[in-house]
């Protein structure tokens, strides 16, 4: 979601008017379930707007109250929605991270920034915070990147490993799937130009009315948290203060592990049924000084991170046959990309085969410390 207004809140504050504006033209039963959270939906909007305003006044821990007192009115909600859309969210054992640095070759290089450097604000992690940001697809940490020159690039594959009953905060929505339709429809069948029940790791698990309606009713802050930042932007972008406020929450939640959200990049044109996903891990540990999260350490391991030319240089059948790529694409739901100016299979690109590449036994995830 991109923006050309530099007031933040005057920006919020038109997007909810024309959220509650949309949603007002539904009728029937959607209307008669959307009329029941109406309360709800507003005073989420409403709270949203006042965080951003006591912020510009410099009332921080005002700021924080106000979006803590809120965000554990709708833990209820938002545990729920999370825990379906665990149950659709497909490979996600295997995730990746790409970086630039050329001399990246260890599993700890790839990790999290070590304490004892300068972490940079990002989305979900305020300056000082180092955090993990992985991606489902290789491709998707490419555009994450800004789509450096692949020979300056290395990945890895991680997995995360969840204790007891520990999950992720799914944000599984953003401006682009649900304001844009609304915006343009009176009736429900017209939102959906393809079953989302189909859609791989789509939000949508058997109801989608009632689990619509759930979505809608925290849109205000799923928007808000996804919204693109303007360019360039500022060392302190406002787009990120309501996220890294959601994160600071996330961290309080003894079974919250991180936060797991569709891309605000907008892929390019493909022919995809995929919806690509980022996953964030906070760092938790608050007093090192140098080194890593212990405990981050525990539950993720990677592989040691791999140049494209490992994969793009070794013939197919050294990574896959023709029905593996079959069933694979299917599973994904990741078809083709528009690669070097024309439409390629997503496994045939770079990226399809550097997943297959990190995925052989010799290249098997493990701790940062097993170097």
């Amino acid at each position: 979601m991109s923006r050309q207004d530099g007031d933040f809140g005057a920006f919020l504050k038109v997007q909810h008017e024309r959220f509650f504006e949309a949603t007002g033209r539904f009728s029937g039963e959607l209307a008669d379930r959307l009329s029941e959270c109406a309360y709800w939906m507003h005073e989420l909007a409403s709270t949203i707007e006042a965080v951003v305003d006591v912020t510009r006044q410099r009332r921080h821990d005002r700021a924080w109250q106000l979006m803590e007192d809120i965000l554990d009115e709708h833990l209820g909600v938002l545990k729920i929605m999370s825990l379906r859309h665990a149950c659709k969210v497909v490979g996600s054992r295997s995730w990746y991270r790409l970086t630039t640095w050329s001399e990246a070759t260890r599993r700890r290089d790839i990790f999290h920034l070590p304490f004892n450097m300068k972490a940079a604000s990002y989305r979900f992690s305020p300056p000082g915070r180092p955090a993990i940001y992985l991606g489902n697809n290789v491709y998707l940490c490419w555009l994450e990147c800004q789509g450096p020159p692949l020979e300056s690039c290395r990945v890895a594959r991680f997995e995360v490993s969840l204790r007891d009953a520990e999950y992720f905060l799914d944000l599984p929505t953003n401006h682009a799937s649900y304001l844009d339709p609304l915006a343009k429809t009176e009736s429900m069948k017209d939102v959906f130009k393809i079953d989302p029940l189909r859609i791989t790791n789509s939000p949508y698990l058997d109801d989608v009315e009632r689990e619509l309606v759930e979505y809608l009713s925290l849109w205000p802050l799923l928007m808000a948290v996804t919204v693109q930042r303007l360019e360039p932007a500022p060392d302190d972008p406002p787009e990120y203060l309501l996220p890294q406020l959601l994160m600071r929450w996330v961290l309080k939640q003894k079974d919250l592990i991180g936060i797991r959200y569709f891309t605000t990049k907008f892929d390019r044109i493909t022919n995809s049924n995929d919806l690509s996903i980022n996953v964030v891990l906070p760092t938790r540990i608050t007093n090192k000084h140098e080194g890593f999260c212990d405990f981050l350490v525990e539950r993720v391991t990677c592989t040691p991170p791999q140049p494209f030319d490992n994969a793009t240089s070794v013939p197919d059948e050294t990574l896959f046959n023709e029905q593996a790529m079959d069933v694979r694409q299917s599973a994904a739901g990741r078809y083709m990309i528009e690669w070097e100016g024309a439409m390629q299979h997503y496994q045939r690109t770079p990226f399809g085969r550097m997943e297959y590449w990190l995925n052989r036994p010799e290249l098997a995830a493990a701790r940062i410390d097993s170097d």
